[in-house]
């Protein structure tokens, strides 16, 4: 459902929204609106509620007969808070993944994609987060940008891999570190015999990275310890 009012109500041409609008019904499940015992599958793989479904029946009668005639009124149809509140918490977390159910990855430039409405740059997640156990720079005036790209990342024609590019040439002059680095989403294959239980969400984020030590030493720590920064086995529980 966050997927169709992702696509219903923001990725959509302007002048088409509010036209396919997505509503919750409070305890409901997909099966409070059959009739009769629902199957066993269904017993077993959707979710439970105590929803009657004469209540059910109506709140849809409901919502179909003012959305109809809001349009036949040339009335746009609001949607309620409590929808909009709930499923807005899923598509946040599915933008900072950068789930492919909202848009497919760019994978365009050998690097660096491309800036477009139609794809998907790379993951904001590891984009802002990603590096933070690289920790603080000896040079306070020293940052570090990140710049997320998704790509395959066992690809090799062509190959993919993390770059680097700074202008610090002391540990006391202001300066820019910037990083490139590589992501790829892997996703459960769809099981249709049991549709309520394969995960939407990506199971694993494959990301390349540069080495916390060679990103120190881009920004004038010439001295930097690879044993020190990466090998502690701690580095990336901070981000978790």
């Amino acid at each position: 459902m966050a997927e169709s009012f992702f696509h219903q109500g923001e990725n959509i041409e302007e002048s088409e929204k509010g036209k396919f609008p997505v509503v919750l019904i409070k305890d409901a499940a997909h099966h409070s609106f059959m009739n009769g015992t629902p199957s066993k599958g269904i017993q077993e793989n959707d979710l439970s509620t105590t929803l009657a479904p004469a209540d059910a029946f109506n709140s849809t009668a409901v919502l179909m007969t003012t959305f109809v005639n809001d349009v036949l009124v040339g009335k746009d149809f609001v949607v309620d808070s409590q929808t909009t509140e709930t499923l807005g918490l899923f598509i946040t977390a599915m933008k900072l993944e950068g789930a492919v159910s909202l848009k497919p990855p760019c994978n365009e430039d050998p690097e660096v994609n491309p800036e477009l409405p139609t794809c998907l740059h790379g993951s904001p997640w590891v984009k802002s987060t990603g590096l933070q156990w690289v920790g603080s720079f000896t040079n306070k005036k020293a940052v570090l940008v990140n710049d997320d790209n998704f790509h395959p990342a066992d690809q090799v024609v062509p190959y993919h891999h993390p770059e680097l590019f700074k202008n610090c040439t002391d540990e006391e002059s202001a300066c820019v570190v910037k990083h490139i680095s590589i992501t790829e989403n892997v996703y459960n294959k769809l099981d249709e015999t049991s549709l309520g239980k394969t995960p939407l969400a990506a199971n694993e984020m494959r990301v390349k990275m540069k080495s916390s030590q060679v990103m120190h030493q881009a920004a004038g720590e010439a001295d930097a310890s690879y044993e020190d920064l990466d090998l502690k086995m701690t580095e990336c529980q901070s981000d978790l």
